[in-house]
């Protein structure tokens, strides 16, 4: 996984040739409860590495929370086709590239480790 502060991704993808349409935060909705989250996961023990269940460390919420918090990113993405939000968990680009302008340019450079 990468991860971009906004003006980063913005750098990379114009210096790679393209044109951004739209560059927005997404999980802008659940910012609060995520950044709670992670804050309490810093606090607490690292598990070992067998332990851990996705991402997070945390299993699928029972089917009822699930739902509501499919129906809240529904709404998010949603405002997101009109407006930017402003804060958020993650980065999301929409960029085009002129057919002419691919020729000799590169690729995303690789960030891996």
């Amino acid at each position: 996984m990468r991860r971009y502060r906004r003006r980063e991704l913005a750098e990379r993808v114009s210096s790679a040739g393209w044109t951004i349409e739209q560059l927005t935060y997404a999980n802008s909705a659940l910012f609060p409860a995520i950044a709670l989250v992670r804050a309490v996961q810093r606090l607490l023990p690292r598990r070992a590495p067998g332990e851990r269940r996705g991402m997070t460390g945390f299993g699928l919420p029972p089917a009822p929370l699930n739902r509501a918090l499919a129906g809240v990113l529904a709404l998010e993405g949603a405002l997101m086709r009109r407006f930017d939000l402003p804060v958020g968990v993650g980065l999301v680009c929409r960029a085009r590239r002129e057919p002419s302008s691919h020729v000799g340019a590169s690729p995303l450079p690789d960030r891996s480790p």
